[in-house]
C-alpha cells in the first residue's frame, strides 16, 4: 500500500501539530516495513529527517510556499499529486484535504477545535479559513484520528460527526524528554538563558488562549504577598497574545522576575523542564498538551488548568487549577512550591507515548481505511492494560457521598451516573465497580434493576421509571416552545436545568432553563421573553431564572450544588457557546473531577436544530436589532425591570438574587444553602448508622464467641 503524507505545514519552530507530523513519520520509519511511504515536505524542513531510515519513505521536495500559496498547494493541487503517485491513502495530519481524491482514502488528523470554541482569540482570517477547512476535511474523509477524547467529543457536538467514524491517538513524546540529572548541564544552560535563580517554568506558543496573563497577575500577587523567591520562565515562540504579556510585565515591572525565551533550541527544552521546580499549564483550551506531557516525562511536578485533553494524559499527576481566578491559582502555585516534590512515579506509563505506538496505531487506521486486513505492525509495543490495585477508603467515601446526594433529590443512579459525579475523587469505572461491591458499601447500598440506592428505598427505582417517563413527555407537549425560544434573536445557548435535565419530573414539574443571551440586549430580549410567556400562559412553566451576557463568564458560586447543577445541564442548542461555559468553569472539576465539560447525556434528549428559515430570520431581526435605536431601549428596560423584581422580592430572597447589565439571576427560593445543610446531616446519619451497625454486629461476634468457649 502506497501512502502519502502531507508534512508542508510543518513550521520554522515546531510546536503541536508540529512535533505530531515529525514524531510520528519518525515512529512510521521506525516500525513499519510493509508499506510505501510518500512524504511531501518543504525542502528545507528535509533535514529534520536526517536521522530515520529512509528505506521505505520517499521524501518528496516543494518550494517553500508561504502559508496562502501553500493552502493552495494542499487544496487544489494534491489531487494531481495523488494520481501521479498512485497512491491508495493521504493522510492529511493538520486539517487540510484535498478539493477530491478519487479513489485515494483520506485519513486527517484534528489536534482541537479552538477555532470554534474561542474564535474570538484569532483574527477573522484565521477564523474563515479553518472553519471553512475543518468542515470540507470532515466531508471528505475516511476516517479522522483525533488526538484526545475531548477533542473527539467537540468534533461529534460542532460538526455532527459519526462518533464511530473517529479514533483518538493520544500523541507521542520524544525520547529525549527524560529527567537530566547532570548539575553541570544544568547550570550551562540556565546559564545561556540568564536564568540565576531557581523558576517556574512555562512552555507554550505566546497566544491568547494559553491564559498567560492570568498567570502573571497570580504570580505578581504570589512574590508581593509571600516571595517563594523563584523566577517565572516563559518560552514559546511569539503569538498573538505576545505584546499583551509583554505589557502587563512591564505595568507590574517584573522585568527582573519574569524571563521570556522565545522559542529555545529542543536539545534544551528537555534540561529546562528538569530543572524547573514546577511547571505551569495556565491555558483555557488545549487540545492536547504536549508540554504537559513533556514535563511529567522530564520528572517535573505540574499545575494545570483542568483542560480536559491534560487531565486524560495527567490523571493524578498534578493539581488542578480554575483557568481564570487570579487568586485561586496564586495560592495553588504556593502550595505547590512548598508541597509538591520530584517522584518517580511522574515517569509511569511513560513508554505508552512513544512515537512506535502512535505510529502502529495509526497504521491500523490506514488498513482499514484502505479497506485491508489490520496487519501485524508490530506487537512489542503494546502495553498491557493497568491492573487496579485495592479500593482506596477515599474511593468509596465518594461513592456514598454521590449516592446521598442523589438520594435527597429521590434519584437513584446507575454505575455509570456514580462515576461520572463522583465526588471530589478521580477513579476509574473499574475502581468504581469494585467501590459498590466493599463491605462497607454493601451495608448501606442496594442495587435494584441496575440502580444504586440507599438500604431502605428500593422504591425509589420504580419511582425513577415514572419519572423519567413523565420528563419525556414534558419534553414533547413543550418541545416547539423550546423551538420558539431557541429561534429568539440573540439566544446564543439554552440548556435545560434542574429536574428535567434528569429526567427527574413529577406531573407538576416547571422547566428550569439555563440561557446565554448577547449581553449587548440579554434585558430586551428577557423582557420580551418574560412577556410573551405571560401571554400565551406559559411563565409558571419556564423559569427563565439563570441568564448571561457572556459564555464565558464565571460562575464565583462556587459549592458542591452549583457544581453538580453545571456539570449537569443538558444543552439543546448553541453547543459552542456550552463548551466555552464549561471551559471558563473549570473549577467545577475541583469537586467532581470525572467530569470533562462536555455534557455527557447531552443527548438526554434530542438537540434542537433550527430549519434554514428559522435560522435566517433570526439573523435578520438581531440585524434589526442591534441598530443604535435599541441601545437606549435596552438601558431603559435594565433600569425599569430592575426596579420592578428588586421591590417584588422579600429580604430574605435577596442571596440567590443578581442582577447585572449581563447577568440575570432569579433563584427567589434559592435551595443552595438548605440542600448543603441537609446534605451535611445525611452523610453524618449514614455514617453513624453505619457505626452502630459496626458496633452491633461485633458485640454479637463477641457473644457468640463467647458462647461457643462455654460450650467447648
Amino acid at each position: 500500500m502506497r501512502i502519502g503524507i502531507d508534512a508542508t505545514s510543518l513550521p520554522a519552530s515546531l510546536a503541536g501539530a508540529g512535533r505530531y507530523i515529525r514524531g510520528l513519520i519518525t515512529g512510521l520509519a521506525s516500525i513499519d516495513s510493509d508499506h510505501e511511504y510518500v512524504v511531501f515536505i518543504k525542502k528545507t524542513d528535509r533535514s529534520r529527517f536526517q536521522h530515520i531510515d529512509w528505506s521505505n519513505i520517499n521524501f518528496i521536495d516543494i518550494p517553500y510556499l508561504n502559508r496562502p500559496a501553500r493552502l493552495y498547494w494542499e487544496f487544489f493541487q494534491t489531487s494531481h499529486v495523488i494520481t501521479q503517485h498512485k497512491l491508495d491513502v493521504w493522510h492529511a495530519p493538520h486539517y487540510i484535504v484535498p478539493r477530491s481524491a478519487g479513489h485515494c482514502k483520506i485519513v486527517v488528523t484534528f489536534h482541537d477545535m479552538v477555532f470554534y470554541i474561542f474564535p474570538e482569540l484569532y483574527s477573522w482570517v484565521k477564523r474563515a479559513t479553518f472553519q471553512r477547512a475543518l468542515p470540507h476535511a470532515l466531508r471528505m474523509s475516511d476516517h479522522i484520528i483525533a488526538t484526545s477524547e475531548a477533542t473527539k467529543n467537540e468534533i461529534v457536538h460542532i460538526l455532527k460527526a459519526r462518533p464511530d467514524n473517529i479514533t483518538v491517538i493520544h500523541s507521542g513524546i520524544d525520547e529525549a524528554f527524560r529527567p537530566t540529572a547532570d548539575a553541570r548541564l544544568l547550570h550551562r544552560v540556565q546559564k545561556r538563558y540568564g536564568i540565576t535563580t531557581p523558576y517556574i517554568l512555562t512552555v507554550g506558543t505566546l497566544d491568547r488562549r494559553k491564559n498567560l496573563q492570568t498567570l502573571i497577575q497570580a504570580y505578581h500577587m504570589l512574590i508581593q504577598d509571600k516571595d517563594p523567591g523563584c523566577d517565572l520562565v516563559i518560552v514559546g515562540q511569539k503569538g498573538n497574545g505576545h505584546l499583551e504579556l509583554v505589557r502587563a510585565i512591564t505595568e507590574r515591572n517584573l522585568e527582573k522576575r519574569i524571563h521570556l525565551l522565545g522559542y529555545v533550541e529542543e536539545e534544551d527544552l528537555p534540561i529546562l523542564y528538569s530543572g524547573a521546580r514546577l511547571f505551569v499549564s495556565s491555558s483555557r483550551y488545549e487540545g492536547y498538551g504536549f508540554p504537559a506531557l513533556e514535563a511529567l516525562a522530564c520528572g517535573t511536578p505540574i499545575l494545570s488548568s483542568p483542560s480536559p485533553s491534560i487531565l486524560e494524559t495527567t490523571t493524578r499527576t498534578g493539581l488542578v487549577v480554575e483557568p481564570v481566578n487570579v487568586r485561586a491559582w496564586c495560592e495553588r502555585l504556593d502550595h505547590a512550591l512548598n508541597g509538591t516534590r520530584r517522584s518517580d512515579r511522574h515517569l509511569e506509563n511513560l513508554e505508552n507515548y512513544a512515537w512506535q505506538n502512535v505510529a502502529d496505531k495509526t497504521v491500523r487506521i490506514y488498513e482499514q481505511a484502505a479497506g485491508q486486513s489490520p496487519g501485524r505492525v508490530s506487537d512489542i509495543h503494546r502495553q498491557p492494560l493497568e491492573t487496579e490495585g485495592p479500593v482506596p477508603d477515599a474511593c468509596s467515601f465518594a461513592v456514598l457521598k454521590t449516592i446521598v446526594y442523589a438520594d435527597l433529590f429521590d434519584y437513584p443512579l446507575t454505575m455509570e451516573e456514580i462515576h461520572q459525579n463522583l465526588f471530589g475523587f478521580r477513579a476509574s469505572r473499574t475502581m468504581v465497580a469494585a467501590a459498590l461491591k466493599t463491605p462497607e458499601l454493601t451495608d448501606l447500598i442496594t442495587f435494584e434493576q441496575g440502580y444504586y440506592m440507599l438500604k431502605g428505598r428500593s422504591h425509589l427505582y420504580e419511582e425513577r421509571l415514572n419519572k423519567t417517563e413523565e420528563a419525556q413527555r414534558l419534553f414533547e407537549r413543550h418541545r416547539k416552545l423550546l423551538y420558539w425560544l431557541c429561534s429568539c434573536p440573540f439566544v446564543r445557548m439554552m440548556s435545560l436545568s434542574g429536574a428535567l435535565a434528569f429526567k427527574n419530573c413529577k406531573e407538576d414539574s416547571d422547566i428550569d432553563l439555563f440561557l446565554v443571551i448577547d449581553k449587548k440586549r440579554l434585558w430586551t430580549i428577557y423582557a420580551f421573553l418574560a412577556v410573551t410567556a405571560k401571554l400565551i400562559g406559559k411563565r409558571e412553566l419556564l423559569c427563565l431564572n439563570y441568564i448571561i451576557g457572556r459564555s464565558d463568564t464565571h460562575i464565583k458560586d462556587q459549592d458542591i450544588f452549583n457544581a453538580h447543577q453545571i456539570a449537569n445541564l443538558r444543552p439543546m442548542y448553541g453547543w459552542t457557546h456550552y463548551r466555552k461555559f464549561t471551559a471558563t468553569n473549570g473549577w467545577v472539576m475541583g469537586y467532581l473531577p470525572q467530569w470533562n465539560g462536555h455534557a455527557e447525556g447531552t443527548h438526554t434528549f434530542p438537540e434542537l436544530k433550527l430549519s434554514r428559515w428559522a435560522a435566517w430570520g433570526k439573523r435578520l431581526l438581531e440585524w434589526v436589532g442591534y441598530l443604535p435605536l435599541f441601545q437606549p431601549l435596552e438601558w431603559l428596560i435594565f433600569k425599569l425591570y430592575k426596579k420592578r423584581i428588586e421591590e417584588t422580592i422579600s429580604p430574605s430572597q435577596t442571596s440567590g438574587v443578581y442582577l447585572t447589565r449581563d447577568r440575570i439571576k432569579l433563584h427567589t427560593n434559592d435551595h443552595r444553602h438548605r440542600f448543603l445543610k441537609k446534605f451535611e446531616d445525611r452523610i453524618t446519619e449514614v455514617m453513624e448508622q453505619h457505626e452502630r451497625m459496626n458496633l452491633i454486629a461485633q458485640e454479637s461476634h463477641t457473644a457468640h464467641n463467647g458462647h461457643m468457649t462455654v460450650k467447648w
